[in-house]
């Protein structure tokens, strides 16, 4: 049975018990600063949980899961050779709803599940659950909103499909998500950024930072 968890109730409880489930494997619903998500610990696409929520969400293997950071540093980590405007970027915008394709390093892609072309989705959550449940697992978190594949993206724990909700090991409940609105998404593999999708973060937005970055540089 799955088991729920609000926020409200004990903000530590629910970061130790979500944790504790990733940790064994499990998989979890959580709120972020856009919409729900549903995600495993960053260990390789092979891994049980990451199966299960492909299965889940009947959303097809060569959609690689983005990942979720604590912090910039992981940026380094799994894309040292990101070109200067995906850090710009990463340091206007994160925390934030802010998703960048990067290339990924041959370190990282042992660990992480990358597209066909060696590239994958990072994101640092600005949502302050998600920076606790983070720092506590000290791995990245596959995440992915919590739906089924195709359908809207949840807001609130509420709005969770029922099929969803029941496949979950445990599922966080911290009320409506603010944004509402799925994060903006900028692939940053080639010699400037490409946009592939649009949220709270507007293209101006994007521009403003880059053209700042290479001012100040």
């Amino acid at each position: 049975m799955t088991r729920k968890v609000h926020i409200r109730d004990n903000f530590d409880a629910a970061v130790n018990e979500a944790a504790t489930v990733l940790a064994c494997d499990g998989v979890a619903i959580f709120p972020t600063e856009t919409v729900y998500g549903i995600g495993a610990l960053a260990l390789g696409q092979e891994d049980p949980a990451v199966q299960r929520i492909y299965h889940i969400k009947d959303r097809p293997e060569s959609m690689p899961l983005p990942v979720l950071i604590h912090d910039i540093s992981w940026l380094d980590w799994f894309a040292p050779e990101a070109p200067a405007y995906a850090r710009a970027l990463a340091e206007r915008y994160w925390p934030g709803p802010l998703t960048l394709i990067v290339q990924v390093s041959e370190e990282a892609s042992a660990l992480c599940s990358t597209s066909s072309d060696g590239t994958i989705g990072v994101r640092c959550p600005r949502n302050e659950y998600m920076q606790a449940l983070l720092a506590k697992t000290k791995v990245p978190i596959y995440a992915t909103s919590a739906n089924s594949h195709g359908k809207p993206s949840p807001k609130s724990a509420d709005e969770l499909e029922s099929q969803l909700y029941e496949a979950a090991d445990i599922v966080i409940d911290g009320g409506v998500c603010v944004g509402g609105v799925a994060s903006t998404v900028v692939r940053c593999t080639g010699v400037g950024p490409e946009i592939v999708r649009l949220g709270e973060i507007t293209e101006a937005d994007l521009n403003d930072a880059i053209q700042q970055a290479q001012g100040n540089s």
